[in-house]
């Protein structure tokens, strides 16, 4: 699990089933960020949304490991309608 500020934008940091890794959503609209950028100096990730940067969370130590070895993240946040809606997006590590 993770920890995010008052709004719980990123609500799990996790690998799914295949060992990908993913991060999920409260909010639909971060599933289509442009890029994910993780910060290694305090753990923060920040989802550039229409040109924007924005704080979305922090990792947990024991996955933020696993992020320098990949340059692809799934995004996954709940359909308005039903379901999930599911993304993909580059990850960048600083």
């Amino acid at each position: 699990m993770i920890q995010t500020v008052s709004d719980n934008i990123l609500q799990n940091f996790s690998k799914n089933a295949e060992g990908q890794l993913c991060l999920t959503f409260s909010d639909p609209a971060y599933v289509s960020s442009e890029i994910i950028i993780f910060e290694r100096k305090d753990s923060s990730f920040h989802a550039v949304l229409h040109g924007a940067s924005h704080f979305i969370g922090y990792a947990t130590p024991g996955l933020s490991g696993s992020l320098k070895h990949n340059d692809e993240i799934v995004l996954t946040a709940p359909h308005y309608f039903s379901g999930e809606v599911h993304m993909r997006s580059k990850i960048s590590v600083f």
